[in-house]
């Protein structure tokens, strides 16, 4: 590709992309003929020392590093290039012009010489092109803040937006760089006031908040605000907004989110991109600190969608770590008071029939069987049932609902008259002791 004829007031520039090539049959060639390499692939080739002069001094001192494969010289399986095709190869790395790091980065991948770094640094620190057209240098930073002795000492804070005919609250904890992003239809101090009150009721006061110097932070309504709660309140210098760098690089990360995924939102719809957003980043370490915004500000990794694909092993709670407290229990056969509802009497005589699990019983009073919690329980006195009949209710793990009576014909109705037989109780007594109701002849409609 040629770029030509590209001129301007006082120069005219051509970017000519190299389109050359080099092969393995030539370097292995030229490798022969270098004064330098050749020696070097007889040393390694016959596994004696290298000469004492200064130009081996490079292989000396890591020969376990390189061998020979294919008539070439490698270097932890790069190829090393011999003096005249160095060059040329210099111009096929910087053919695209990428930079000094990406072409450092692409030739760590397959060649190298003694000095290859600098070798492609005064390669593209001389090339015209790339002088004219790069990048900014890097700025010289003029304010540095002070590291925050912990979370939530410092907050900085900016409006973004707006998007959709939203403005986005955003604050940023300098600490633990934890985010919070509020959207707001009105941006008045006394809507920013609202949202910060709300704020520190979940995380408590500041000791300092960097803003902006727009007219909802400089009001005299928001510095009586942080004046009643005795926060420090910094604002920036006019047109130099990388001094409130921690919310302004927060603002363009959010500004790139949302130009992707929001769209033609609605309000609501927004809100949800935004919740979705803010629990991926607070979840995700941190450039800057290598932690996740979580773990620095609540010493704990909040739980996102990924950690369903992991097993939930050690977190079991630590019951030790509770006070303990003693639980009262029942044994099957115990006399009990049963908490009894919708009644003139409260409290029911019964007796337990069956353990159902820690807090929870089967108590028979008169004719019923009722599943009890332990809370509406007590003890009445000491006696124990000795009845058969009274501990039958429970066979072949049949039981009765609160309301309900034993259905005839049932297992467990089966079971009472066994009980019943065995102590002595059959017979009429036996039928007697089931509910009685009347019947009535059914009521025919005779057309």
């Amino acid at each position: 590709v040629d770029f030509s004829n590209v001129s301007d007031s006082t120069d005219s520039l051509i970017i000519n992309f190299v389109k050359t090539t080099v092969s393995c049959e030539e370097i292995s060639k030229e490798t022969r003929n270098d004064k330098t390499l050749k020696v070097v692939y007889d040393c390694l080739s016959n596994g004696s020392d290298f000469p004492d002069t200064e130009e081996f001094v490079p292989f000396k001192n890591c020969r376990l590093r390189f061998n020979i494969e294919g008539g070439l010289i490698i270097r932890d399986g790069r190829v090393v290039i011999p003096k005249v095709l160095r060059d040329k190869l210099l111009d096929v790395l910087h053919g695209e012009h990428v930079g000094i790091n990406k072409t450092k980065s692409l030739a760590r991948s397959y060649i190298w010489w003694h000095n290859i770094d600098r070798d492609i640094e005064s390669k593209i620190k001389s090339c015209r092109s790339c002088q004219s057209y790069g990048n900014n240098p890097v700025k010289v930073p003029i304010h540095s803040w002070d590291n925050p002795n912990g979370p939530w000492d410092r907050l900085h804070i900016d409006f973004a937006g707006p998007i959709n005919g939203v403005m986005f609250f955003i604050i940023v904890d300098a600490f633990s760089k934890w985010p919070e992003v509020f959207l707001m239809k009105e941006t008045t101090s006394l809507h920013c006031i609202r949202v910060l009150e709300s704020l520190f009721s979940r995380f408590g006061l500041p000791l300092q908040i960097v803003s902006d110097n727009g007219p909802q932070f400089i009001s005299k309504e928001f510095s009586s605000f942080l004046q009643t709660y005795c926060i420090s309140h910094s604002l920036t210098a006019p047109y130099k907004p990388a001094t409130n760098g921690e919310a302004e690089r927060f603002v363009q990360t959010l500004k790139n989110f949302l130009k992707v995924a929001a769209g033609n939102c609605t309000y609501n719809e927004l809100q949800s991109l935004v919740s979705s957003f803010l629990l991926t980043y607070r979840t995700t370490p941190h450039a800057a600190t290598h932690f996740t915004p979580s773990e620095l500000l609540f010493k704990r990794t909040i739980r996102n969608v990924l950690d369903l694909v992991k097993p939930r092993i050690g977190h079991s709670r630590n019951i030790g770590s509770y006070p303990s407290v003693e639980v009262r229990s029942f044994q099957v056969g115990d006399r009990v008071m049963r908490r009894c509802y919708g009644k003139d009497v409260r409290w029911i005589e019964g007796t337990v029939v069956s353990i159902l699990g820690k807090l929870h019983y089967l108590v028979r009073s008169g004719n019923r069987l009722i599943k009890c919690h332990i809370d509406q329980l007590k003890h009445c006195g000491s006696k124990m049932a000795t009845d058969p009949y009274e501990l039958c209710e429970h066979i072949n793990g049949e039981m009765i609902p609160e309301t309900g009576v034993a259905a005839p014909g049932s297992d467990l109705e089966a079971g009472r008259r066994e009980a019943q037989v065995s102590s002595g109780r059959g017979g009429v007594n036996a039928e007697n002791r089931r509910p009685k109701r009347t019947k009535k002849p059914p009521s025919r409609l005779n057309l």
